[in-house]
Parts: structure tokens; sequence; C-alpha cells
């Protein structure tokens, strides 16, 4: 029955293994919790002896299930590299990067004008995806390539290193009464537009990581994307906690202003994670480089 082993199989047992929960990962593929068992299940039957048990943390690997997961491992490597749409098309080569939707406007941009020589026939695909949607779409092969400012749990098969930071500091439109006392108390009588996203769950609030905790703002208008809320930022009298990133162009413009807080601007980490399996480590590497240098420079 190893012959009937499929990659998906393979795929999600390694994503379990590393999450720890059959709930949380069927959060994030948007399955139910049974159709996982039953994956699992199959795969157990085919390889012939249990892969996981219950303990306090959650699910873990059984002693024979760690001697598997290095030949899992190598399956999935391998079947990946293999897949059609591994990083070619008939019309050349394409360059799969997801990120949330600031990024690939903003950043993405200036990333890919530094890779002009790299990329010769090269296509490059942006993808916009809100954070709690990267692993599930990255899982299903949607992209090669991820990036992103949260730390994300990818499973085995994938890779992340850290290449820079982004700045984040509380703005306001031009004139605002808050910058005559830009207190904590002063900036707490505003509102602030507040991050959204939807899920197939519904509608959640974005984790911004403001050092003013949600809980302690009042809540203004509601957008998915940093580029709307400075937008709105620019004509009401709400607040908004952007990456100066954003903010840059409209306050060089006069639009939009800083407000000058007591602690210094939050710095972000910025990530790059990559399929291992389907990208060559050298491509890998170079854009690694690219990305640090554009952000050194911001």
């Amino acid at each position: 029955m190893v012959e009937d082993i499929k990659l998906s199989e393979i795929n999600l047992f390694l994503s379990l293994v590393k999450i720890k929960s059959v709930r949380e990962l069927s959060r994030q593929l948007n399955m139910q919790p049974g159709q996982i068992s039953k994956w699992v299940q199959s795969l157990e039957k085919k390889v012939g002896t249990p892969l996981l048990e219950r303990s306090a943390v959650g699910v873990q690997a059984t002693p024979r299930a760690l001697e598997l997961i290095p030949v899992f491992e190598k399956m999935s490597a391998l079947g990946e590299g293999l897949r059609p749409e591994a990083g070619t098309r008939k019309n050349g080569r394409i360059l799969s990067i997801a990120s949330s939707s600031y990024l690939s406007t903003n950043l993405l941009p200036m990333i890919l004008h530094e890779m002009l020589d790299e990329l010769g026939e090269a296509k490059v695909r942006m993808i916009d995806l809100p954070p709690a949607q990267f692993i599930p779409a990255g899982l299903r092969g949607a992209f090669d390539y991820c990036l992103h400012t949260q730390q994300l749990e990818w499973p085995s098969t994938w890779t992340t290193v850290e290449i820079g930071h982004l700045r984040w500091s509380i703005y306001c439109r031009k004139n605002h009464p808050v910058l005559k006392s830009p207190g904590l108390r002063n900036v707490l009588k505003f509102p602030f537009v507040v991050p959204v996203y939807w899920t197939p769950d519904g509608t959640r609030y974005g984790d911004d990581q403001c050092p003013i905790p949600m809980s302690k703002r009042r809540k203004g208008h509601e957008t998915a994307t940093a580029g709307s809320a400075a937008e709105i930022i620019k004509v009401t009298d709400q607040l908004g906690f952007l990456p100066e990133l954003i903010a840059k162009k409209a306050e060089e413009n006069g639009e939009l202003e800083k407000v000058l807080m007591s602690w210094r601007p939050v710095k972000k980490t910025v990530y790059l994670s990559v399929k291992s399996a389907t990208v060559k480590q050298h491509d890998f590497e170079g854009l690694i480089q690219v990305c640090k240098r554009v952000l050194s420079s911001l």
C-alpha cells in the first residue's frame, strides 16, 4: 500500500506534527477536523503503523512516526519538485510571491526593481493575502515565496529567514488637534482606524502590535489595508498605526503627520519564507540579499 501514499497526506501529516493540534490545522486549512483525522488514518493504514498519539500538549508523533518523518520529508520534497507547476511555465519561469497588500504595493516593487537583471525573462506573480491565509494557501501550492511580518509555523518543507525590519508609528491628518498635546491621555480621546480581515469563520480584528492595546483604543472605521487606512486618516480626526513605508509619501506631501509619542517607532521584523523543494537555493539566497539591501535603505 506504500505506493498508494498521496503527497497531500504526507504534507498534511508533517504540518500536523509541527502544529500539534488537529483543530488549529483544520482552522488554517479551512477543513473539518474529522476530514483531517480521516487523512491521517488513511496514511496510517498505508504504512501499517499508528503515527500520532494524544498528549497533554495536543497530538504528537509516535516513536515509529519519528523514524518515518525524514522519509516523508524526502518524499514531500521529491513530489513537490516533480510538479509541473514548480518554477516553470510554458511562457517561462514564474516567481510567485505572497504578501500582505501593503507589502506587495509598496515594498515588492522596490525589490523587483533591484532584481531586473536577475529576472531576465521570468515573470512575477504577486498574491495579496491576509496573514491567516499564508500557510493554507502555501500548503496548497499557491506560491513559492512569502514575505511577511509575523512569525509563522511553516511545515518542515519550508524555510524562513529574517531579512530586515520595517518601522511603524501613529499618524494623524495635517493640523490635527492631537498634535498640540501628543500624550497618551490625549491620544486616547480620538478613535483609531481598525485593521480587520475576513476568514471563513467571519471578520477578525488584526493584531497590529501597536504599543496601545486594541482594548484601550476607541474603534473608528475598519479596513483590511494600510493604504486605505492612510486615506481615511487624511480626511478624518481618526488616528492610525501605520507602516512608515506607507505614510512616507503622504507625510512628505503634508497630508499626514507623525504623532510623536514617548516610545520610539515600533520595529517589525520582516521574514522571507520559501518552499524549499521547488526553489533553487541559489535563487533563494539571491532574493534574500536583494530584500536585505532594499530594507536597509529605507
